[in-house]
């Protein structure tokens, strides 16, 4: 599951610093030729994803069915952070910018 994470974040800066490149890799699997769709999409994931995808317990709260809110369970039972603030806390996250040329 690390390593799965370490990807997923690592693609995630790759997404956003490397435009040109994601915009190729949306429309070759997308296979939609209209750019300007492409990089209107783009553009709107950039501004509005987070580089460390962390889960907000706000976010949960609002997507889970009451009936598991109203139990004795607390929302943080749902999702677990703890790998993502270990990437961020062994420096992972911090030299990622550095390494995608």
């Amino acid at each position: 599951m690390k390593k799965f994470l370490m990807a997923f974040v690592e693609g995630l800066h790759l997404y956003k610093q490397k435009r040109e490149f994601a915009l190729a890799v949306m429309r070759k699997y997308t296979r939609i030729a209209n750019m300007e769709a492409l990089a209107k999409t783009h553009d709107y994931f950039v501004k509005n994803t987070t580089l460390v995808p962390f889960v907000d317990a706000a976010a949960m709260e609002n997507a889970l069915p009451p009936e598991y809110t109203a139990t004795k369970h607390t929302v943080e039972e749902f999702y677990d952070n703890s790998m993502l603030r270990e990437l961020v806390n062994e420096g992972f996250v911090e030299k990622i910018p550095r390494e995608i040329k």
